[in-house]
């Protein structure tokens, strides 16, 4: 006797030949329906234009891109600090460092601080060519805008395929100007209370260039390194150092480098206590104020040279030595590879220590400077006797 059929077998039946959507074809459908173009991060990604390129520096490269191998990237870099922190010396030693990796490359520097160590002799005493530096004097804000702008169009309207490597400099921020502020110097400005006039346009002209200027980099790869003044600026609780130019470049910037100094002598490397020693350089603490790429609070230790100029391994020493990486003996250290050298001859010789041992440093500085993926490491309670511990819960607890 032949079954009889229902509605809801009928229903039943169908239901199998029904096509079923996989996920994510409900948004794309979405997307169509209202007309907007945006592909998943698997089809795309907006960030292959940005681009690292070496400092010079094994341990400045880390601490901005997570990596020995890396470098400054192709957005806006701040290097900020007092007067004769060394800004103008580290930035022209990485634009050293990016004409020697790229030979048709070029760098645009614009200077604002009518500064002699940019001349055609300072170069040279640097290995620099004159011939790859374009160097413009710049009075004013909109004369900086203007011209970068310019120049960065130019490049872009270029097919990709044919652009050759570029980095530009601003040497230094603080000390630009603007149009009103130069028009009006000669000019008593005072208001009708026979107070003196601010000139108000400059924050804002800051904020307009730095949000243009941030886009068009990381379109074209090209990297912006900007030297600017600090100032101590008095809050309820401390004083802190603050940029000059308003929150402009601190916004726009990628990366935000504070620099603090003391004088380097000869014998430091091994502690020397006499005292009248000549003064050799410069010992950097480089502060990681702001970063896209690494994590915020993170300081790194360069050496300004008077003679070599900034050591490109100057700073892995102490990291590898507070992690462990490298061993002290006595007063020998061993590396990795099983070398063994004094601090004397590592700071003489330092390829010979740290090249063979590339691998294991790059390694380390990314746990050091990258982000982690959310594994928290518990503390090791395990030598904390035992009352100490259960004070430490109460206390906790309270």
């Amino acid at each position: 006797m032949a079954k009889k059929t229902t509605k809801q077998d009928e229903n039943t039946k169908k239901t199998p030949k029904t096509t079923k959507k996989t996920e994510g074809n409900f948004f794309d459908d979405l997307l169509k329906k209202v007309g907007v173009d945006m592909p998943v991060a698997a089809d795309v990604d907006l960030y292959d234009n940005i681009k690292f390129y070496d400092t010079g520096s094994y341990a400045l490269n880390a601490a901005i891109s997570g990596s020995t191998s890396g470098g400054i990237a192709s957005k806006v870099t701040a290097l900020a600090g007092e007067e004769s922190t060394g800004k103008t010396y580290i930035a022209l030693q990485i634009i050293k460092s990016f004409l020697t990796a790229h030979e048709k490359a070029h760098a645009f520097i614009f200077d604002s601080e009518d500064d002699p160590s940019k001349g055609v002799a300072s170069l040279v005493e640097r290995d620099i060519d004159p011939k790859r530096v374009h160097i413009m004097r710049v009075k004013t804000i909109q004369e900086f805008r203007n011209s970068i702008i310019r120049i960065l169009n130019g490049y872009l309207e270029t097919p990709a395929d044919k652009r050759l490597p570029m980095f530009m400099c601003l040497d230094s921020l603080g000390n630009l100007s603007t149009h009103k502020e130069v028009t009006t110097i000669d000019k008593e400005l005072v208001n009708d209370k026979g107070e003196d006039v601010a000139d108000m346009t400059r924050p804002k002209l800051i904020r307009g260039l730095f949000r243009v200027l941030s886009i068009k980099l990381g379109e074209a790869g090209v990297p912006l390194l900007i030297t600017n003044h600090t100032y101590d600026s008095q809050n309820a609780y401390a004083t802190q150092k603050e940029m000059a130019g308003g929150g402009g470049l601190k916004y726009a910037a990628s990366t935000i480098i504070f620099l603090s100094k003391s004088a380097y002598k000869e014998g430091d490397e091994i502690n020397a206590k006499e005292k009248g020693r000549e003064v050799i350089g410069v010992k950097l603490t480089a502060y990681i104020e702001k970063s896209r790429f690494t994590k915020n609070g993170k300081s790194i230790q360069l050496l300004l040279h008077h003679e070599s100029g900034l050591d490109r391994y100057w700073g892995l020493f102490d990291l590898g030595l507070k992690r462990e990486l490298i061993v002290k003996d006595g007063n020998y250290y061993t590396f990795p590879d099983g070398q063994k050298g004094t601090r004397r001859e590592i700071v003489y010789s330092p390829a010979k220590y740290f090249d063979p041992n590339a691998a294991a440093f790059d390694e380390l500085c990314q746990k050091e400077f990258r982000f982690g993926k959310g594994e928290i490491t518990p503390p090791n309670l395990e030598d904390e006797p035992e009352e100490e511990a259960e004070e430490s819960v109460e206390s906790a607890e309270n």
